[in-house]
């Protein structure tokens, strides 16, 4: 953590996150170079349209991780990013192959929806997303802005949140900051490689508001 500073995300930080994402999930494993850039983009567009709050973590004035959490009462979209959005999708969608590629997360999408719809609790808050370069883990970095979350959450009086992840990801890493994973289920994602996952919703309740949770 030698030099490390966090700050609010700034667009000059967009092609280190499209490039984490890219590698983080592999998505050249599955898709062309070109297409496997145009998704990435797109995937932290949809991110950024969704956050209230982000940091950014700097090792050596270089991004290598950031955190965007969303309260979902105070939630708009910039027309900005609307627009970036939307010149992003249709970059992706002018192919075959991006069209397919579209369809796969749409998929994953519907997952979610399907895991988030299963519970009862009603949550305000949402780690909308996160992610450290492969260079960085085990630093203390995703440590430090997970903290900014909770910060951000408790600011907001927001008790109970939830997060998206896969048995790709480290999701050891959410159980270990007290976040229980409350609903899973397995897909096998319509790719060209081996596909079968599960997917997970975790929540987190502040322990000082309400009981610790108990892992399922």
């Amino acid at each position: 953590m030698n030099n490390l500073t966090l700050r609010e995300y700034q667009t000059s930080d967009a092609p280190y996150f499209a490039d984490i994402i890219r590698k983080t999930w592999e998505y050249d494993l599955f898709c062309s170079p070109d297409i496997a850039k145009k998704i990435s983009k797109l995937y932290l567009l949809g991110c950024l349209s969704q956050q209230t709050f982000t940091q950014v973590a700097l090792s050596d004035n270089k991004p290598v991780g950031i955190i965007m959490c969303r309260n979902k009462k105070l939630h708009t979209t910039s027309l900005m990013t609307k627009l970036s959005q939307k010149r992003a999708g249709l970059s992706l969608f002018c192919s075959k192959e991006g069209r397919a590629i579209g369809r796969v997360f749409a998929s994953i999408e519907r997952v979610d929806e399907e895991l988030l719809g299963s519970q009862s609790k009603h949550y305000d808050g949402e780690l909308v997303f996160f992610a450290v370069s492969e260079e960085s883990r085990g630093t203390g970095i995703g440590k430090a802005l997970f903290q900014k979350a909770l910060e951000y959450m408790k600011s907001q009086k927001i008790d109970d949140f939830y997060l998206y992840t896969d048995s790709s990801c480290n999701y050891a890493f959410y159980e270990r900051q007290g976040m229980a994973r409350v609903a899973e289920k397995t897909y096998a994602v319509p790719m060209k490689i081996k596909n079968e996952m599960k997917f997970y919703l975790y929540d987190y309740t502040r322990a000082d508001d309400a009981p610790s949770h108990s892992h399922k």
